[in-house]
């Protein structure tokens, strides 16, 4: 703590040490018997520790929340893409699997009625190969699941 000389200055006029006047700090009247300049001084350099604690903790929680994630990233890479009507599909699938492009179901596990099916695209594991409509968007997206995330169907 700083004391100061006997008189000292203060709104522009002298006040001895000693001698009673008020403060008033925001809604609260505050006595003082003399001007401490040390006063002035902690808070301020309260008020300066204060605001560099907080841009110090506001840079390092900034840097400890990651970054907006992107999701579930995947590349791929010789992944072609061949588009056909579905006649070419259907030949394509028998030339590829052996097996005819219509069949009857159930060949999954969850179904339990009688259907018939017709192939309308597919993925090629082993060409690394989408065979499917142009326009079909649901259909070769369905493909490209499989070439991305592999085989999810629950066959018999």
């Amino acid at each position: 703590m700083i004391v100061r000389q006997s008189r000292q200055r203060i709104a522009g006029r002298d006040v001895e040490w000693g001698s009673g006047f008020s403060v008033r700090l925001g809604l609260v009247g505050v006595e003082c018997d003399r001007w401490n300049d040390s006063v002035q001084e902690s808070v301020r350099h309260w008020m300066v520790r204060s605001l560099a604690g907080a841009m110090l903790f506001g840079a390092i929680a900034g840097c400890a929340v990651s970054p907006r994630s992107l999701g579930e990233q995947h590349n791929l890479s010789d992944l072609r893409v061949v588009f056909l009507d579905e006649p070419q599909i259907q030949a394509k699938w028998k030339e590829v699997t052996g097996k005819p492009a219509v069949m009857m179901t159930p060949r999954l596990v969850m179904e339990s009625q009688r259907r018939e099916e017709v192939v309308v695209g597919f993925y090629d594991f082993h060409t690394r190969t989408i065979y499917c409509p142009k326009m079909n968007f649901e259909v070769c997206g369905h493909e490209l699941h499989h070439a991305v995330l592999g085989r999810f169907h629950f066959e018999r």
